[in-house]
């Protein structure tokens, strides 16, 4: 080995952070030529984990890792994408982890190399190649770990969702994330719109804005968006909308997209559940027929009980914390506590409190910081969820590395935020 090697290897793993991918065609070109990598992995420098590829010997490596290298090393435009971005920017606790699961997007004619999809990332990733849109618009950087990949920006994420809505996603599911973007820079949106080459997408996108009631979609100019001529059909069989001519879905699973919004909710305790909530006047849950009117403090411990509730559920929980002042709290915490409840409870206080303050209701902030405070010597040293018991290892770690402080320190598992509450905004 040549006397310049070990400064040469430390120069090179001192430029790099740490978890990434070294691929071999870029270490050449920045002067490590092959026989020297050869070197390095003899010498234990650096292990191969496939034809091409390298990374520091004993490093964990997530498939960030090698985001990161296509990007950095090989100017390549293969980003996170769809659901898998917007879970990263916030934007949606519908976790794409839940399935084990990130769907990563690139360019027409961008082929991912053989040792990406061979190594086992510990998860499976769904690749796209697409070119309705420019690579590098609406993209967004964030941080992984000690470094930073591009993934789409909200507006890019969602129009993705609905690229992939035609063959492989639930277009209730699309209705949903489209209903959390309600921040959206209308400039933004316009540009996207602009430049997007999928006559379908700019339909469905424009259709459900305008649906959800989002303040943004006011202010595109849809003169300046070419929206094709034509019918277009999202499914056969379904409900023509003129405004826009698309067919959408009339009935999926039982719920109805086209006038209602989502009616219906799978699981008979929680369809119970949503009934109540509307019956209470929960306004998420306004188009859906309300139960005879039952005691909020009974409701509230029905759903804290649950194991498995339907996002829309949990999102609920703290709204009926903030607004009915007919909760009587000390029977709440002692059931609470009987029932080993107090930390979530805690978690869906402070998402209360957080919404008070939002929305400058100071008075009500403060009595929900009273409560917060009150339940806090009772807080249990077990971790637990909000409505999802069923989380993977995978789901367990993303969550611990972005959840919220209070989700922290009620040890709770949840990555919901007080952003993901449209009553919040």
């Amino acid at each position: 080995m040549s006397n310049d090697t070990p400064t040469k290897i430390n120069q090179l793993l001192q430029s790099q952070p740490q978890g990434v991918v070294f691929q071999s065609s870029w270490l050449n070109s920045q002067g490590y030529s092959y026989d020297l990598q050869k070197r390095y992995r003899k010498s234990r420098w650096l292990e191969s984990i496939g034809t091409g590829a390298m990374i520091r010997a004993g490093d964990q490596v997530g498939y960030e890792g090698a985001i990161y290298s296509l990007q950095k090393q090989t100017d390549l435009s293969v980003h996170p994408g769809g659901k898998t971005a917007l879970a990263y920017l916030g934007k949606t606790h519908y976790l794409e982890m839940e399935a084990k699961r990130v769907v990563v997007f690139g360019s027409r004619g961008e082929k991912l190399p053989a040792w990406f999809e061979k190594y086992d990332w510990g998860l499976g990733i769904e690749y796209y190649q697409t070119s309705f849109l420019p690579k590098t618009l609406g993209m967004s950087e964030i941080d992984v770990k000690n470094f930073s990949i591009k993934v789409s920006g909200a507006v890019r994420a969602v129009m993705e969702c609905f690229y992939l809505a035609f063959e492989k996603q639930d277009l209730i599911e699309c209705y949903q994330l489209m209903e959390g973007l309600n921040n959206l820079r209308p400039d933004e949106v316009q540009a996207l719109l602009e430049k997007c080459r999928s006559v379908k997408i700019k339909r469905l996108f424009l259709y459900l804005a305008e649906k959800a009631g989002h303040k943004w979609f006011q202010y595109l100019k849809l003169d300046r968006i070419d929206m094709g001529s034509g019918k277009r059909s999202i499914v056969k069989g379904g409900v023509y909308i003129s405004k826009y001519q698309i067919t959408v879905p009339k009935e999926q699973e039982g719920e109805l997209l086209v006038d209602k919004g989502l009616t219906k909710l799978p699981a008979t305790n929680e369809e119970k559940l949503a009934s109540e909530l509307a019956a209470i006047g929960y306004p998420g849950f306004s188009h859906i027929k309300p139960t005879r009117l039952k005691d909020p403090t009974e409701v509230l411990l029905s759903a804290l009980s649950s194991n498995k509730l339907d996002a829309r559920i949990v999102e609920a929980l703290p709204w009926l914390m903030l607004q009915i002042s007919e909760l009587n709290w000390k029977k709440l915490v002692n059931a609470a506590k009987v029932a080993d409840l107090q930390n979530r409870l805690g978690f869906v206080v402070s998402l209360a409190r957080k919404t008070a303050e939002r929305m400058g209701e100071q008075k009500k902030a403060e009595s929900l910081r009273r409560k917060e405070k009150s339940l806090a010597d009772s807080r249990l040293l077990k971790e637990d969820t909000l409505g999802s018991d069923s989380l993977t290892k995978a789901e367990v770690k993303w969550i611990r590395q972005n959840r919220t402080s209070e989700a922290e320190f009620w040890n709770v598992l949840s990555d919901l935020k007080v952003e993901h509450l449209s009553y919040a905004n």
